[in-house]
């Protein structure tokens, strides 16, 4: 990779070091309902792409073509054949901008935009799952427990951060927003490695980095709220510290009468939350979600809520407190 090649593999690493140091425990989140993309052969989308996303000519692709004019009744996605892993990224997202570019809120009900929306996923899960397969088997091997955690982890964090959406018609739409924007991020990450193994090169243009800087980091989230904080009712102070403990856990956080909790309890995060299970008994997993109010980067988190979940998609929040700086 040439350009921002450093860049994106950090984002790789720091991605493992979250997966080493964050639990997570829910499946992949499946996003294929009702879609469907239409095949045409008009010359101009049969033709292979360049790097920048314009059309060449190339016979080698000349059945395979994508349009977005039946966005809500398609059932599948064909990448074209013949092209580079740059150009294939290149296409998907042209592809995927135009249909993102055909939403209009004004004129269009919610039941259509969440009909893009999960069919702008379904494009992107092809083409990461295209990717994995051109991976050579040792590479696939060493990978594989890091992508099923990853999948667990844009799940969790999907969930978490579409939790202020809970019980409302637009949650679907922020949960698919934001694990089209996580997969986008996976993809450009192992097409980074498999262009090694190709001895291609990669550029990742600047609205996908963009992107990619979009996504929560964990380490980030604790340390914006590290330190005391007093309840609001004076019950007590509450303190988030980094951890030395022997378990492995990085971050610790007592809370006075509700549970003490680290980062090995946290379910998910992103946004201005993160969402924490603990097992109180054999039958029973309590969600705790700490909602911080992010002022921004020049400004310090000034206070924040705990609440104690009925469930973790369920808008009703039990046992609130509220708590404030030192």
């Amino acid at each position: 990779m040439k350009n921002n090649k450093t860049k994106l593999m950090l984002v790789g690493l720091t991605l493992s070091l979250v997966l080493a140091g964050c639990n997570k425990n829910n499946k992949t989140a499946s996003t294929t309902e009702n879609t469907e993309i239409s095949q045409s052969r008009e010359a101009e989308d049969a033709s292979k792409i360049k790097e920048d996303g314009t059309a060449i000519d190339s016979s080698k692709n000349s059945d395979t073509s994508v349009t977005t004019a039946d966005k809500d009744k398609a059932e599948e996605f064909s990448l074209p054949t013949g092209l580079s892993v740059q150009e294939e990224l290149n296409y998907v997202k042209k592809t995927t901008d135009k249909m993102n570019d055909s939403i209009d809120y004004r004129t269009m009900s919610g039941a259509e935009v969440r009909s893009i929306k999960f069919d702008m996923v379904d494009i992107w899960n092809v083409e990461l799952e295209h990717i994995w397969q051109q991976l050579s088997s040792e590479k696939q091997s060493e990978l594989k427990k890091e992508q099923d955690a990853w999948h667990e982890m844009v799940d969790a964090n999907c969930t978490v951060i579409a939790r202020p959406n809970a019980g409302g018609s637009c949650y679907s739409e922020v949960v698919n927003t934001w694990t089209m924007y996580y997969i986008i991020e996976r993809s450009y990450y192992l097409a980074d490695i498999l262009v090694d193994e190709k001895g291609e090169d990669l550029t990742v243009s600047d609205d996908v980095q963009e992107i990619i800087d979009l996504l929560p980091d964990c380490n980030d989230l604790f340390e914006k709220i590290e330190g005391e904080w007093e309840l609001e009712d004076g019950s007590g102070t509450m303190v988030i510290s980094k951890s030395d403990s022997s378990d492995g856990s990085k971050w610790i956080i007592n809370v006075p009468g509700l549970a003490t909790l680290t980062d090995l309890d946290l379910y998910g995060y992103g946004g201005t939350g993160l969402i924490f299970n603990v097992k109180e008994d054999e039958s029973d997993i309590n969600y705790f979600w700490i909602y911080t109010f992010d002022l921004g980067e020049d400004k310090e988190i000034s206070s924040f809520s705990i609440h104690k979940l009925k469930e973790l998609n369920y808008p009703l929040e039990l046992n609130s407190i509220y708590v404030e700086k030192k």
